[in-house]
């Protein structure tokens, strides 16, 4: 037996491309709504049968069923154009791309939308997805591009990032003490032969081999006060930053480094061997293997986000209907008709804050979810069991 079908890379329910496919077409049918176009009452009563499984959820399923097992089970990515040849799932923004996903989704969902909306809307319709959906590679692509274009400024001129970073320094500077402890707690623990350092943002200038400068210390200062005992470790450091940042600067200035970091230590306490490594790439991504690591370290970092912030307006019964939780959904329950999603990452957490907002409604206007329309399933959120379980 071979099967193959829909499924998403993630264990979030609303993660993945199949995910926002249907969400981009929510978002096409709200506008319509908005317009009158398409009745509420239509759109509310809508539930597209659709659902792509993890990998877990579908071995969890046929562990549970024992009708068979699993010799292979594999997750390829392809494009959204099925038009599209390119191996990658990268993939340019133009407007013929939104055409061309936006008429395979149509092959596809046609007899459904129609059967139910009527046949009149689904020109303006698909003509509003496929819009939609050249807007949302667009952005996708800009996220990408700010990963390969992002860096701080660099150069021998005077506003350059290496003489002005005073500010990250005193960070630095402050955050010694606790450098220090942490890194205590964890050679002692472990007494690795060779303690592996990440420096997560280590950016440009002096403030990033002050770092190296202050794990170094530390190390000869235990060695020197025998705390290691006989143990004689070595630092790996590797310093990773996007991959425009100027790593060639750090460099260039790691002779001089070496010798004054040797200078400014004391006579007859000996510097532990170091070494030192660049690592373009984003940490949002996979930079080292397994347990390879001793210690992370990023400072005036993470307050860079991974992706554009926006504001995005959704419908939340729109949301609901058609990512679909895998249970057929429900009506008869207050709540406001639509959500502002600004300050949460988008789609990650939406699960979550769909779920708190339906208790809160039920808290406040005694809403019911039954109806006689929600079917438990194994991979309905534990969260929405236990909220319909309590009303009996």
């Amino acid at each position: 037996m071979l099967l193959t079908f829909l499924g998403r890379k993630k264990e979030g329910v609303l993660d993945g491309d199949l995910s926002h496919l249907c969400a981009l077409l929510a978002e096409a049918l709200q506008a319509l709504v908005t317009e009158g176009l398409v009745e509420r009452e239509k759109l509310e009563s809508f539930n597209l049968p659709l659902y792509g499984p993890s990998i877990d959820e579908v071995k969890a399923v046929i562990a549970l069923n024992k009708l068979f097992g699993i010799d292979h089970i594999q997750l390829f990515e392809s494009n959204w154009d099925p038009y599209d040849d390119m191996e990658n799932d990268g993939m340019c923004s133009s407007p013929q791309h939104g055409v061309n996903v936006a008429k395979s989704i149509r092959a596809v969902f046609e007899p459904l939308l129609a059967s139910h909306f009527g046949e009149c809307i689904l020109d303006e319709l698909f003509q509003r997805y496929a819009r939609n959906v050249e807007r949302h590679l667009a952005e996708d692509n800009t996220k990408y591009s700010m990963e390969l274009d992002f860096h701080m400024a660099i150069g021998e001129a005077e506003a350059n990032y290496a003489n002005n970073s005073r500010l990250q320094r005193k960070a630095l500077i402050k955050t010694k003490p606790v450098l220090e402890k942490v890194m205590r707690q964890v050679y002692m623990a472990l007494l690795p032969p060779t303690m592996v350092v990440a420096d997560l943002g280590c950016s440009v200038g002096i403030n990033t081999l002050l770092f190296v400068s202050k794990v170094t210390s530390t190390v000869a200062d235990a060695q020197c006060h025998n705390e290691l005992g006989c143990h004689i470790m070595e630092l790996q450091f590797f310093l990773n930053d996007l991959p425009r940042n100027d790593f060639n600067q750090v460099f260039q200035s790691l002779q001089q480094f070496t010798k004054s970091i040797a200078a400014g230590h004391p006579k007859g306490v000996a510097l532990p061997p170091f070494y030192i490594s660049g690592l373009p790439g984003s940490y949002y991504n996979r930079l080292f293997p397994c347990q390879s690591v001793h210690l992370f370290h990023s400072s005036y970092c993470l307050h860079w986000q991974s992706q554009k912030r926006e504001a995005i307006t959704v419908s939340l019964l729109t949301v609901l209907k058609i990512c679909v939780f895998s249970i057929s959904l429900f009506h008869k329950i207050s709540m406001p008709d639509k959500i502002l999603l600004s300050d949460l990452p988008i789609w990650n957490n939406i699960q979550l804050f769909i779920v708190t907002q339906l208790i809160k409604d039920m808290n406040k206007k005694m809403a019911y979810l039954n109806g006689e329309n929600i079917y438990i399933a194994k991979s309905t959120p534990q969260s929405m069991v236990e909220l319909y379980q309590d009303q009996f």
